[in-house]
């Protein structure tokens, strides 16, 4: 298949939201236009930076640092406004079709295989859950002897557009 021009790919893309240009099945258009959107019209204002939230409005913490300071990133009920290059990473993680969604990034379980690995390695899950614990990536017992779960990622990253904003304020 052959592409568009680079005029073309921007005049379609740059406005869309940026969960429906991921969501392209062809490989090599979805790539293009990946980077349409991130370099299209617009994307030089508020310095090129797009609001990315939450599908519920519910906190998502990230494993992700940025920045010198070393913090995780947190997605709060406002959501965060990202440089585009950077927003394409974190939903092609944290999207609703990321590679992070519905599991735990610490241990790599999912709801599903975290109850089997519990149920044929009791003694190996407890320390797991010790281990994970300590180190800060899941959150502590609320007392000693109960069981901890991992924090699996359940809601996902969507683009607000502007135009939805400006829409919600009026």
């Amino acid at each position: 298949m052959k592409l568009p021009s680079k005029e073309q790919l921007i005049d379609t893309y740059a406005t869309w939201r940026l969960d429906d240009v991921l969501a392209i099945q062809d490989w090599a258009l979805r790539e293009a236009a990946i980077e349409a959107w991130i370099v299209g019209p617009g994307s030089e204002m508020d310095d090129n930076r797009v609001l990315i939230v939450t599908n519920d409005r519910k906190p998502l913490r990230t494993h992700i640092t940025l920045g010198r300071d070393g913090k995780k990133v947190v997605f709060d009920s406002n959501g965060r406004r990202l440089p585009r290059r950077i927003a394409v990473e974190f939903m092609e993680k944290f999207g609703e079709g990321g590679i992070f969604r519905g599991i735990d990034v610490y241990s790599g379980y999912s709801p599903m295989s975290w109850e089997a690995f519990k149920y044929a390695n009791p003694g190996i899950s407890k320390a797991l859950q010790v281990s994970q614990v300590a180190m800060g990536n899941w959150p502590k017992p609320a007392k000693k002897d109960d069981e901890v779960e991992p924090p699996f990622i359940l809601n996902y990253l969507t683009h607000k557009l502007d135009t939805d904003v400006e829409e919600a304020a009026a």
